[in-house]
């Protein structure tokens, strides 16, 4: 269900910070986007990844898989205090080059 959250007394402006791009460690990316919504409110939306690598056996041949899954978590902040958080489904790609 939807947080309504009154912003009233505030002109809310949308501002976009991006942190540095996605950084490689042990197979694992994150990245945050940071909104600022007026003088009181931000979100932040942080999307981590997940290299997971596996095989199966087909034919009497190994075939390697990988994937890349991603989980985007979303948080609301009023006044630096963090007052909703939500996670999204995963989603799944091929490994990137």
């Amino acid at each position: 269900m939807p947080t309504t959250i009154s912003t009233i007394g505030s002109t809310p402006t949308v501002s976009k910070d991006t942190t540095l791009p996605p950084t490689v460690d042990g197979g694992a990316r994150s990245h945050t986007q940071t909104y600022h919504l007026g003088d009181d409110f931000r979100k932040e939306v942080e999307t981590e990844c997940i290299e997971e690598t596996g095989g199966v056996w087909h034919q009497g041949q190994y075939i390697e898989v990988c994937e890349f899954v991603c989980r985007e978590t979303t948080t609301l902040y009023q006044n630096g205090v963090a007052i909703y958080t939500a996670q999204g489904d995963p989603t799944s790609t091929d490994c990137p080059p």
